[in-house]
Order: structure tokens, then sequence, then C-alpha cells
């Protein structure tokens, strides 16, 4: 049984939506139609704690899904089964690249310690993005998606990092999915420098084609294969009806359109509900109230990384 060789492994609001499908194109990379798997972190989930809104996205039924084929492309489960997570490769055939992408996995040690016991010499991706602008995203989408109620973005940041009981899909981890240096020293305690990639959502965003290029030389598969870089994936947007979205999202409508609609219909819905225009901004003064909590965390980046963080401080 071909099994996953590669991992993209965050972060959360990092593109990762964008860069399954810029990895998927290519005739020798292999992703199963889940986006998010969540697999290796499935075993460490904090069911007594966990939000309302996330225990409703675990209702994903993957055993049918398997069974009647795969027959469209769903963004995020909780595959908790062995049987069922080999289940999601089977249709791989000639791909050189197997991936598993799942950007939970980035602030879980534990589901990186059993990456490298299960997959040692699998090779690592990361795209790290200025924490406190990925903050700023994930409590947008948060709010988009009716997870949230919040309209004070620094008050919602530290009242989720001052919670009683933390982390994946018990908070929202606004701070830290944002702390990236210990998850970097210990991905390189764990993997040879050579099977780890880290790229930057500055460079990702600013050179996109050049950015996944280097990923697939990484890969070792065909660097000059030319994915549709130009479309964006999972990009931004405001509910038009935020009281309406939030009580969809309560009463599970939302989820149930997600996992039982296939695509072309789910796009229709979203434009019916949602919009580009009136995004929030963030306002200079909101990121210098947060900078304190990721200014050492930067530093400590900068030297794991050997780059210039300049643009993330303040």
């Amino acid at each position: 049984m071909r099994l996953h060789n590669f991992f993209v492994i965050g972060v959360a609001k990092g593109g990762t939506t964008s860069l399954y499908n810029y990895l998927g194109e290519h005739p020798d990379i292999y992703v199963p139609p889940l986006k998010e798997t969540n697999y290796f972190i499935s075993k460490y989930l904090d069911w007594e704690h966990m939000r309302a809104d996330a225990k409703r996205s675990t209702n994903f039924d993957i055993k049918t899904f398997i069974r009647e084929g795969m027959p469209y492309v769903s963004h995020s489960a909780t595959v908790e089964d062995q049987a069922d997570y080999e289940a999601l490769y089977k249709p791989s055939s000639q791909e050189k690249m197997l991936g598993d992408i799942s950007p939970s996995y980035f602030t879980e040690p534990r589901a990186l310690k059993d990456i490298q016991k299960t997959v040692p010499e699998a090779k690592i991706i990361a795209i790290l993005r200025n924490p406190i602008e990925r903050a700023f995203s994930a409590f947008l989408m948060s709010v988009a998606v009716g997870k949230s109620a919040a309209s004070d973005f620094v008050k919602a940041v530290n009242e989720d990092f001052n919670k009683l009981y933390k982390g994946w899909r018990v908070s929202f981890n606004y701070v830290e999915a944002g702390l990236y240096a210990d998850a970097l020293e210990f991905l390189y305690q764990r993997f040879p420098k050579d099977q780890v990639h880290i790229a930057l959502f500055d460079d990702f965003s600013r050179d996109t084609l050049g950015t996944v290029r280097q990923m697939y030389e990484f890969l070792g598969v065909d660097s000059s294969f030319v994915p549709a870089h130009e479309k964006k994936h999972n990009p931004g947007s405001t509910p038009r009806f935020k009281l309406l979205n939030r009580f969809l999202t309560k009463i599970g409508i939302r989820q149930f359109v997600r996992t039982k609609f296939p695509d072309a219909l789910k796009r229709q819905i979203l434009k019916l509900n949602y919009k580009k225009s009136g995004m929030a901004v963030l306002g200079a003064d909101d990121r210098f109230k947060l900078y304190p909590y990721f200014k050492e965390d930067i530093h400590k980046c900068e030297v794991i990384l050997g780059r210039d963080l300049s643009s993330w401080k303040i």
C-alpha cells in the first residue's frame, strides 16, 4: 500500500488551500480529495472541552465519502481510523509524491512526533505568515463562518489567549498558532534539514509561481510545471447577514451544506451569502497592541531560519 511521503503542516491561514490545489495539479503529485485529514492529531483531541461548532465539523461521514468513491473535494474532516486514512490514498497510481495537507499538525508536537515515527523519510513543508496578520485572518474567518460573534479583534485575541482550556478546536489559538519557534526547533530536531522546507507567506503572495516551483523542486518533481497559480483559493469574505450566518452555523445547516453539496452548488450559495466588499482592515493600533505576544518568538524565528523578518516587526 503506497502512503504519503510528504506533509504540508501549516500554518493555518497561511495559504495552504491554494497550495493544496497547486500541488494537486502536478501530474507527479497526489493529494486526496479531502484537503485536511487531521489524522495524526485525531487521537489528541480534547473532546470534553471542544467548541460546539468544532464538534459539528467532526461529523463528516468519512466512510460513506470513501465508499461512494470520494465524488467531490471536501475541505476538512477528522480521520481517526487507519483504514480510512489509507483508503484516501488508494486512487493514487503513478504519482511520485503523495501528500497530507493538514495545518493542524504544526502546533501539535505529538502529531509531528508520530509523523516522524511513521514516515521518517517524509518531506515537510510549512508556510509561515506574519503572526498578527495570520491571527487577523483567522479572526475574520471565524466570524465569517459563524463560529464567533465577536466584533473587536484585539478583545477576541486577549480573551482567547486567557481561556482556561486551550488547544486545536478548543480555543481559536489566535496567538498560539502564530508562535512558530518551538515547532521549528522541534521539526529540526526530528527531521534532517534537507527534509524540511519553510516558505514565507509574503513570498508566496508576491511570487506564487516561483514559490510553488521551489516546492516542486524540494519534492523532487518537475519544477517546470506551471499550475493555475493566478487562481486564489479560500479568499477572505464577509457574510451579508451575520446573525443569520451564525444561526445557520449553530444549528448545523452550514456544516450540512459544506459536506453534502457538490462544489458548484456550494460556490453559488457562497456568492449569495458572502461578499468581498466591506472587509475589515487590520489597523496600526491593533498591530501595536498585539505585537508583544509575538516579539520574542519572531526574533527566535529569525535565528532559526536565518531570515530577516523585519516586515513582521513594529
